[in-house]
């Protein structure tokens, strides 16, 4: 395969006099350092190396994807599953994608040019295998007109070059205001520092070598000790106690003097030193001082972190895809195929929150799905013709309303207290029951259906332990009970859990928080039994002594007396409170979720769910929870049948 010349192209042999490399050849490489020699002199600085791992690891956390656009003003489509997308991911049999990437990045850091070979098929020419060459070995061969002909592979000195065609190459470079066809490495403005920094490590080391410091110990002999009782004395001293691991110096009294010829590491800074040449390391690679500064707080971590990868990573990976496009994908699979990252920047998250949350009031459903990259929706007129606060909030009224339009009779409850409430929709029960109709809503029936046949079967159980004289066994009707709510509402919260993290943008630990949600309903489901089974127990109590003096009293009968126990009314009442409940502690652990990440938020009580003539929510419709969260701290639902929930707004400090 060959690269068009282009007719009528202009000349690039200009760009190859000599002056491109003339210009950096006194001071831009240290004396005597090759970059080989340079990058293996980097890679046994502490400094360097943390710095290039840094950035080879964070890039691999970039995923490629491959899009198509038919025409200049058509938005990619992204292409699942193309062909170099897969090659990509399995580049060969020895090396995963993201050790190749890793690969990448260290020769681009270290040499400034990085080179992956692209390996045809010999039987029909396809790309089958990435492979990345040594980039001290590589060079590119210039062209008079094409700029880059081809690359000369040359492993030894001694040896021949190995000449492959351009379009087998995907070559990075990082910019060389010297040569534009070559790459200038980061280490060349950290040159010196690193050869500074590497002459300090040996002097420090030979400071502290053996043999090579002031002496441990001092005896100290007679001045008149002979010369022969000295040296005896010495070679005694050593044989038994130093085995010449203890240097011990031997003299006569009044024979020692010391003068210290040279300046201590104290006295030549010589920490405050080496971390100036550390931060100027850092600097030359893109590090900002905090990022490796042991006593920084989370926050400066984070943002230090962000800084990184804005700054030192993202561009890399830009600079990968895009070269790939070019020398790569239009060349092998077509013009209108191009090769991305998935943006791996961190976001403001609180920003992006403010953002959302103020364009709900002036665009639409779709134009904010459109923003967020999500497919429009188009089963309601109400998505693409008024503002999404307008349009949610429209819908979920619509949705809540009865299948079938009904006269209601405005609510007794008064607004002292809940226990109040309760006494008065118990008293109003079975009036209402008897001309009841379902407005159960579609999330709520799962719970509905599994609750059902539970509740008809306890009347019988009742009955059946009424007649024989026996004792109920609420304790086994407490436990099926729990165990088809449990789950149920479990599943429920995780589902609203999910919704507000497509709401904030924020990731769960899925796991951890089901963890934490089965915790709360192994507390919260006896609770919510013990307020529905008070009251049945009341009532077989009273309808057992009924019996117990009544006469002739048939089953039918007793049946009859305790109906109102699995009445669908009841059923569906447990349901919807179960279901509130669930609703709102979702609401409360998401709550706790952004608090970790340092972003405060207030639950807003909302009415749109219930009937707002109700006298004890519809005071808090729009309310910040500091106005109700005494009452009600874990939020909705105030009373029975009540489909209050809760939002969450941002807090601006």
């Amino acid at each position: 395969m060959e690269r068009s010349s282009g007719g009528g192209m202009i000349p690039t042999y200009p760009m190859t006099f000599p002056g491109w490399t003339d210009m950096g050849a006194d001071g831009a490489n240290p004396p005597k350092l090759t970059p080989e020699a340079r990058a293996r002199l980097a890679m046994q600085s502490a400094w360097v190396f943390s710095n290039v791992q840094v950035i080879a690891q964070e890039l691999t956390t970039a995923t490629l994807r491959v899009s198509e656009a038919l025409s200049n003003t058509e938005e990619p489509q992204q292409v699942i599953n193309h062909a170099f997308e897969l090659l990509w991911n399995t580049p060969n049999p020895f090396f995963s994608r993201s050790l190749l990437m890793q690969v990448w990045a260290w020769f681009l850091c270290l040499k400034g040019e990085a080179y992956l070979y692209f390996a045809p098929d010999a039987s029909n020419g396809d790309l089958i295998e990435i492979w990345p060459l040594p980039a001290w070995a590589c060079r590119p061969v210039p062209h008079p007109t094409n700029f880059i002909e081809k690359y000369a592979l040359q492993l030894r000195p001694d040896a021949k070059p190995i000449y492959i065609d351009a379009a087998y190459i995907c070559y990075s470079r990082l910019p060389n205001p010297f040569d534009l066809r070559r790459g200038l490495s980061p280490l060349e403005a950290a040159s010196l520092a690193l050869q500074t920094d590497d002459a300090q490590k040996r002097w420090n080391w030979r400071f502290f070598d053996k043999e090579n410091a002031m002496p441990t110990n001092v005896v100290s002999l007679p001045q008149e000790t002979s010369n022969t009782d000295f040296e005896r004395f010495r070679a005694e001293l050593f044989d038994f106690y130093g085995s010449g691991q203890r240097r011990t110096m031997v003299a006569r009294g009044g024979q020692i003097d010391f003068k210290a010829l040279a300046v201590s590491q104290r006295e030549m800074d010589f920490i405050t030193s080496r971390s100036f040449t550390r931060d100027e390391i850092d600097r030359a690679f893109g590090f900002p001082g905090g990022y490796w500064t042991a006593n920084a707080t989370e926050a400066n971590q984070r943002g230090a972190k962000a800084v990184v990868i804005e700054n030192a990573v993202w561009p890399k990976a830009v600079l990968l895809a895009e070269d790939l496009t070019t020398q790569i994908v239009r060349l092998w699979y077509g013009p209108t195929y191009r090769a991305s990252f998935d943006d791996i920047r961190p976001r403001n998250i609180e920003l992006d929150i403010r953002e959302r949350q103020a364009n709900e009031s002036t665009w639409t459903v779709n134009e904010l799905r459109e923003a967020q990259g999500k497919a429009p929706l188009d089963d309601n007129p109400l998505w693409d013709t008024v503002p999404a606060k307008v349009a949610l909030q429209s819908y979920t009224v619509k949705s809540a309303e009865p299948a079938e339009p009904e006269e209601q009779a405005e609510p007794v409850a008064r607004e002292d207290s809940l226990e109040d409430t309760d006494e008065v929709e118990d008293q109003q029960e079975p009036e209402e029951a008897k001309a009841y109709k379902s407005r159960l809503l579609p999330y709520e029936e799962a719970l509905a259906k599994a609750l059902h046949p539970l509740f008809g079967a306890m009347t019988k159980q009742i009955v059946t332990a009424i007649t024989a004289g026996e004792t109920m066994n609420w304790d086994l009707l407490s436990l099926q009970l729990g165990t088809a709510m449990h789950p149920e509402l479990v599943k429920h919260a995780i589902s609203g859990i999910m919704a507000l993290t497509e709401e904030f943008g924020i990731a769960i630990d899925l796991p951890q928080v089901t963890i934490g949600l089965n915790a709360w309903a192994d507390s919260e489901v006896p609770q919510l039994l013990e307020r529905i089974l008070k009251p049945a127990k009341d009532l077989v109590e009273q309808v057992t002594r009924r019996y117990q003096v009544t006469p002739g009293m048939t089953r039918g009968q007793l049946e009859t007396a305790l109906s109102s126990l699995a009445a669908p009314y009841r059923v569906e009442m447990v349901t919807v409170n179960a279901i509130t409940k669930s609703a709102s502690r979702a609401t409360l652990e998401y709550q706790s979720i952004l608090a970790g990440f340092e972003i405060k938020t207030k639950r807003i009580w909302r009415t749109s769910n219930d009937d707002k003539v109700c006298r004890v929510c519809s005071p808090m419709n729009g309310k910040p929870e500091e106005d109700w969260k005494d009452r009600f701290p874990a939020g909705p639902g105030a009373h029975d049948f009540c489909r209050c929930f809760t939002t969450l707004k941002v807090v601006q400090e």
